[in-house]
């Protein structure tokens, strides 16, 4: 009976496929082994392709088939079902640990879903897209106000990182600067001093935030 099984290398999923466990852990889909092409002492991936066209499995060496568990290369096979248990644990350790730090983070949370819920209403056709957003709005004002009053460090943190946004914004602005002219009107003279201009800006925003961070 196949199962599903999930490789994953460094806690990135490189194959999700249904596949038949044999007795000594290597994994077959189709009639097909999992190899491992990173195996220590095996085959590497050029060498493997003609072997597999040819179903040579007997020319394949045995530490480059992939079995379940945690495989020499790195490679980790496991059922699908408990990768995913696993996944969602840790994210969920994570997410603790983001709560933990960030005291503010849900009330953050909630206020950026009110101003997404009041775009989304204003570009409705409900006969409250005009009202509706503009009381949802300011209500979002006031808990925003509230929350960088109670929350201050991560008010600052969330500023720091919009000023460095913008930085990187004016940064691929200023880079463009230099090779767009969509019309041939602009001379290179004219490029220049706009790539100079919105590299100032960048500096200078990121001067701000490097000022705010260490106040």
């Amino acid at each position: 009976m196949s199962t599903m099984i999930a490789c994953a290398r460094e806690g990135r999923v490189t194959l999700r496929v249904a596949a038949d466990v044999h007795s000594d852990g290597s994994c077959w889909h189709g009639g097909i082994p999992v190899l491992d092409a990173q195996a220590p002492g095996g085959l590497d991936r050029a060498a493997l392709v003609p072997l597999v066209a040819a179903r040579d499995w007997a020319a394949v060496p045995a530490v480059n088939y992939a079995r379940m568990g945690a495989n020499p290369s790195g490679l980790v096979v496991m059922p699908a079902a408990d990768y995913d248990a696993e996944a969602r644990r840790v994210a969920a350790a994570h997410l603790r640990e983001y709560r933990a730090s960030r005291p503010g983070a849900a009330e953050r949370a909630e206020i950026a879903a009110l101003l997404a819920r009041a775009d989304r209403l204003e570009y409705s056709g409900s006969e409250n897209n005009v009202v509706g957003p503009i009381c949802m709005r300011a209500e979002a004002g006031r808990r925003l106000a509230a929350w960088r009053t109670a929350y201050p460090a991560e008010a600052l943190e969330e500023q720091v990182s919009h000023l460095r946004s913008m930085a990187d914004r004016k940064r691929e602005l200023a880079a463009g600067a230099l090779t767009h002219d969509c019309d041939g009107s602009l001379t290179h003279e004219m490029q220049q001093s706009r790539h100079d201009t919105w590299m100032a800006e960048a500096d200078a925003l990121e001067a701000e935030a490097a000022g705010l961070e260490g106040a």
